[in-house]
């Protein structure tokens, strides 16, 4: 419920800054543990990927935050991402599919 909440905030509201809206999802959210990917793909979907990347840091599993990386052209923040997590599985997946671009 409270990340559909977040996810239309995004898509609708063009009034806040990028940090003021980051501030205002995180203050809503602070008190349940939430996936913060879907909420940074519906920022990216709405053209708002420097908003997307901001959530992706609130986001607590690497394993989520690569992959939409990755789709975001983020390369260079999925590559340190995936060498600062030391997860083999983690690394490969990410060299394979910049490989791939």
């Amino acid at each position: 419920m409270l990340v559909d909440w977040a996810c239309e905030k995004v898509r609708s509201n063009t009034d806040f800054s990028t940090s003021d809206l980051c501030c205002l999802i995180r203050e809503k959210l602070a008190d349940h543990q939430v996936s913060y990917a879907q909420i940074a793909w519906s920022a990216h979907q709405a053209g708002r990927t420097d908003l997307a990347c901001l959530l992706l840091q609130y986001e607590s599993r690497v394993s989520d935050r690569l992959p939409l990386y990755l789709l975001m052209n983020e390369n260079a923040r999925a590559a340190k991402e995936a060498a600062d997590s030391r997860d083999a599985d983690l690394m490969t997946f990410t060299a394979v599919q910049l490989y791939l671009k």
